[in-house]
């Protein structure tokens, strides 16, 4: 009890700036390692997972996208972001799956808005804008990204129109 004592005065002994540069050193040591939780598991078994994620149906076999669909590809999407942003390795990982699909439907959430089918030039403008943001993020902003894309789908809430790029 007296050493513990000891120690705990000699720390208060010790200037505040001082014990602070002391824990920063301690913890800069950990800091950028993910050493726990999902990151940790083999990249094989985190592939495993993927398949049991909530997913739309693929484009190739839908004429339309149902409203199941559209909140799918959103939970899929925000997942997708949300590991991906989680550390390095995730990011590495999960990157690909985020980017595989650009789509642009009915009743997707952008920002604040929500895309709904309005009638003439002001409602396919939406649709459009958003489609050449992702299109100017995968060529432009960083096209490292074009790589992963495989499908471009554009509904106006009538009809699907997508292009699939998907060649192997």
């Amino acid at each position: 009890m007296a050493s513990s004592s000891r120690k705990a005065t000699a720390s208060r002994s010790r200037p505040r700036k001082q014990r602070k540069a002391d824990s920063k050193d301690a913890g800069s040591e950990k800091r950028g390692v993910n050493t726990s939780g999902l990151a940790v598991l083999p990249d094989e078994l985190l592939l495993e997972i993927v398949p049991h994620l909530p997913s739309p149906d693929s484009p190739e076999l839908s004429e339309k996208h149902s409203d199941e669909d559209v909140r799918a590809y959103e939970q899929q999407r925000d997942l997708f972001l949300a590991l991906s942003m989680t550390c390095q390795h995730l990011r590495q990982l999960f990157r690909p799956y985020l980017w595989r699909r650009l789509e642009v439907t009915s009743g997707m959430r952008i920002g604040e808005t929500i895309l709904c089918p309005q009638s003439g030039k002001k409602g396919e403008a939406a649709y459009a804008t958003e489609l050449v943001r992702l299109l100017e993020i995968v060529t432009i902003r960083n096209p490292s990204l074009a790589e992963y894309v495989q499908y471009v789908s554009i509904d106006f809430g009538m009809n699907l129109r997508h292009i699939n790029l998907h060649t192997g």
